[in-house]
């Protein structure tokens, strides 16, 4: 089994989670959904479902008037403030057909001010109030954790925030967060909350590697694994396992415990979507931490390079592809009377003056062909 090598924690996230990165939550719901800013009458997002019913595109719907969309009964910032389980009547308005009525469920994200996962079911396709809510409820915990990471850029925190959600989720006394680290040979406990001390603050890679997939264990069972041995014997009465990551890269495992009886409404499958969700914005976070370690040793680099230009006694310019300066040296600060700041994004021929155009000259040059000298 693969560690991905880039796990490490990261105490800080420079920088936010972007739309796009929304965007990739949001088509997973299987119904019509979209993130709006019900103060600007603005649709932030819509899914793939959403777009197939309205009959529009993406960039259609996208930053699109919300009215002109949806034609919801009431207005919709006092109904946000309402039992988010309630559903609002409501209607999709398509482009080439009659609208589709339905209901929709709201769930505002509280640390972004007025913005709305709004999930829309058509009457035909309604089921039970009770079985809608409880759907919405699993569905919206990732976003509750994305709107988390707007403000919380910690993958500690996000962690935490999770933990927390998960064991309310199941029903649990006790929960776990462990992170695969690439250059160890085990699992280092990062995050915990415990009526009882259940598992140590490190475990064998061999513990998650015996967990393929998200595992829900009762006492009625065999423990056939080291994990479910130590449940058993601390005197659990189920364990739920959740690995983080891809199948061939995981990145670390949630452990959820309790004395009392597993009783839960939520199926595996429910389990392995929630975790699938988490995996997601973890790796996320991984990700961006190495872009920023990336860009640091860039900035690094070019510091130096700075230092070794500005050291020469020879005019350097550097321009884009535009003939715009990019970069002009000491040198070149003294010999046009311009600073670096001025010249920036201007012209080359504000600062080179010749009795002919040699545009092209430079033109050419940027094409790839050689000039050794320009005269005059």
């Amino acid at each position: 089994m693969k560690i991905a090598s880039q796990v490490r924690i990261f105490p800080n996230l420079i920088g936010s989670l972007e739309l796009a990165d929304v965007a990739l939550l949001l088509d997973q719901i299987p119904q019509p959904a979209f993130l709006i800013n019900a103060a600007a009458d603005q649709i932030l997002l819509a899914n793939a479902k959403a777009c197939e019913l309205s009959q529009r595109t993406i960039p259609e719907l996208q930053n699109a008037s919300l009215q002109s969309v949806l034609a919801v009964l009431g207005n919709l910032s006092s109904n946000v403030n309402l039992d988010r389980n309630a559903p609002l009547p409501c209607e999709l308005l398509t482009a080439n057909g009659p609208p589709v009525a339905g209901k929709a469920y709201l769930h505002p994200l509280p640390k972004r001010s007025q913005w709305i996962l709004f999930i829309f079911t058509p009457t035909e396709a309604s089921v039970s109030s009770e079985h809608q809510a409880e759907w919405t409820e699993k569905i919206c915990l990732p976003f509750d954790w994305v709107d988390y990471l707007f403000f919380e850029n910690s993958l500690l925190a996000l962690l935490s925030r999770s933990l927390e959600d998960l064991m309310e989720l199941s029903t649990s006394e006790n929960g776990y967060v462990y992170t695969a680290l690439a250059d160890q040979t085990h699992l280092t406990r990062v995050t915990c909350k415990e009526a009882t001390a259940v598992f140590p603050p490190q475990l064998s890679i061999e513990d998650l590697t015996e967990i393929s997939s998200p595992l829900i264990w009762t006492d009625g069972q065999a423990a056939k694994i080291r994990l479910t041995y130590l449940a058993h014997k601390q005197g659990q009465r189920f364990l739920i396992a959740l690995p983080l990551g891809e199948p061939n890269a995981r990145v670390g495992l949630i452990l959820l415990s309790s004395r009392e009886d597993y009783r839960s409404t939520l199926t595996l499958a429910d389990w392995c979507t929630l975790t699938h969700y988490l995996s997601i914005l973890v790796q996320f976070i991984y990700k961006t931490r190495n872009l920023e370690k990336e860009l640091s040793i860039q900035a690094h680099e070019n510091s130096v390079y700075r230092r070794l230009l500005n050291s020469i006694q020879e005019g350097v310019i550097f321009l884009s592809h535009d003939q715009r300066v990019l970069f002009i040296n000491s040198a070149a600060e003294t010999i046009f009377g311009y600073t670096l700041t001025e010249a920036l994004n201007q012209s080359i021929q504000t600062f080179l003056i010749s009795e002919r155009d040699f545009s092209s000259t430079l033109q050419t040059t940027l094409q790839g062909k050689l000039r050794n000298q320009i005269r005059s």
